[in-house]
């Protein structure tokens, strides 16, 4: 049993070791690199930068392709945006090709070989007002090569299959059909917008306005009434994987009627910026099980896309993309806070003086905490304002309330002046409705808040 697994084995090493071996050698052919060559064999070798214009005709129509500044473009429409490693592998066929043998050196019989009625004839020209014409035929019962006829040479040839898939493409297969890449790492903002679902915009935490509260990278702003912190596990793997958006096929060049596509009113709308690219994509009804029609914002070309590159996005719920506090803030941004419940109200203060530092000539900050007017132990203090801020939502509010009394309410002044008042008014028997500036998104655990209160009565006695 182990000996056929040790001879299955080897047989594909052989194999792999065989495709590498020619694969290298026919690119090693392609690129000039051998400087041995029959003759005999050899098509064309020249630079592939010598060529200036290209002209294929199949069954797949005519395409006429310019080099202009170093970029290739469709004559007689430039907003077509071609791929262009592509576009030079089809230059590389013209101006660098061996054949694999002379099939005939004088053939009389060209339907044979499909070569009597070409299934493509390509013109390449060059700088220097030379011109390379080439008919291909049929694939050859091979499989990995192609039949060749040169223009004014009567011999029939054989040519490895990049040749001949190079040959026979029409438009489509030289489009471009990547959609702007986006570096999700250095992600400034996202826009999600789709039917029944609630719209989600996330925005880079990097300007000083939203940064000042010390949060995270990105922060939500839609659809809540309030912004919050985006953070989330799910959301960072998402952001590691990243976005691969490509094109499965091209539909229609400036369509009349956009609603055959369901595009006149897209059902999904997405909008994704890095801090170089951006990318806004429109996607319309079903082509089918897979695919969908879809649009970039910026040009009226149709294609259609797979929903399954989309559907990561498209399953994030709001609420799996944020931290769920309740209102965090770093501490040294806080004067003073109150909290008001069970009948009295507590104070808590933060008072910071500035002296020379023993070792250096640097000023350091001293910060004296007080409860209630008496001053505590800074770890105390610390622990307790750790249990303030950690307090989470969670669930959605998913319904209408009527904001009554609340049983606790805290108010955190900011050195800066600016006063956030959160408040607990009960949901059931076992939540509460959080208000924040009289504004709630969420409900939290009443567990999870008497923790806060009891922390607090420790600090206070």
């Amino acid at each position: 049993m182990r000996k056929s697994r040790n001879i299955i084995i080897a047989a594909l090493v052989l194999v792999i070791v065989l495709g590498a071996y020619l694969y290298i050698n026919h690119q090693s052919q392609e690129n000039g690199i051998e400087e041995e060559t029959d003759s005999e064999l050899t098509i064309s070798n020249t630079s592939r930068d010598k060529i200036t214009k290209m002209i294929l005709t199949s069954s797949k129509g005519e395409i006429t392709i310019e080099r202009k500044d170093d970029i290739w473009v469709l004559t007689g429409n430039e907003d077509i945006e071609l791929d262009q490693d592509k576009v030079n592998d089809l230059a590389y066929s013209f101006a660098v090709i061996f054949a694999e043998r002379i099939v005939e050196e004088n053939p009389q019989d060209l339907e044979k070989y499909g070569l009597k009625s070409p299934v493509a004839t390509v013109k390449a020209f060059f700088d220097d007002g030379d011109t390379r014409e080439y008919y291909l035929g049929n694939k050859t019962p091979e499989g990995t090569t192609y039949y060749l006829m040169k223009k004014d040479d009567p011999k029939v040839y054989t040519v490895w299959m990049n040749h001949g898939e190079n040959f026979s493409s029409g438009l489509d297969d030289l489009r471009n059909k990547k959609l702007t890449a986006i570096n999700t790492l250095e992600l400034d903002y996202l826009y999600i917008k789709q039917e029944d679902k609630p719209v989600i915009e996330i925005v880079s935490n990097i300007n000083e306005e939203l940064n000042k509260y010390g949060l995270d990278l990105w922060m939500l702003k839609q659809p809540y009434n309030h912004t919050y912190a985006v953070g989330s596990k799910d959301f960072m793997e998402l952001l590691e994987k990243g976005f691969e958006f490509t094109i499965e096929e091209f539909v229609e060049d400036k369509p009349s009627d956009l609603s055959k596509y369901g595009l006149d009113e897209p059902r999904i709308e997405i909008q994704i910026k890095d801090t170089s690219n951006s990318l806004h994509l429109l996607v319309g009804s079903n082509k089918d099980d897979n695919l969908v029609y879809a649009k970039t914002a910026d040009k009226d070309t149709v294609f259609t896309m797979a929903f399954s590159k989309l559907q990561p996005l498209l399953d994030l719920k709001p609420i799996d993309l944020i931290d769920r506090f309740v209102y965090i803030i770093d501490i040294n941004l806080i004067d003073a806070i109150e909290i008001e419940h069970e009948g009295k109200v507590d104070k808590l203060t933060l008072s910071r003086t500035t002296k020379k530092s023993e070792d250096s000539d640097e000023e350091e900050t001293i910060t004296t905490y007080k409860v209630n007017g008496k001053e505590v132990e800074e770890e105390a203090f610390k622990d307790y304002y750790q249990n303030l801020i950690g307090i989470t939502f969670d669930a959605e509010l998913d319904k209408e309330v009527e904001k009554t009394e609340p049983e606790i309410r805290t108010t955190f002044t900011l050195n800066s002046g600016e006063k956030v008042t959160v408040e607990y008014v009960p949901y059931d028997d076992d939540f509460y409705t959080v208000y924040r500036d009289g504004v709630s998104d969420f409900v939290a655990s009443k567990k999870k808040v008497k923790t806060m209160l009891d922390s607090l009565k420790e600090l206070t006695k």
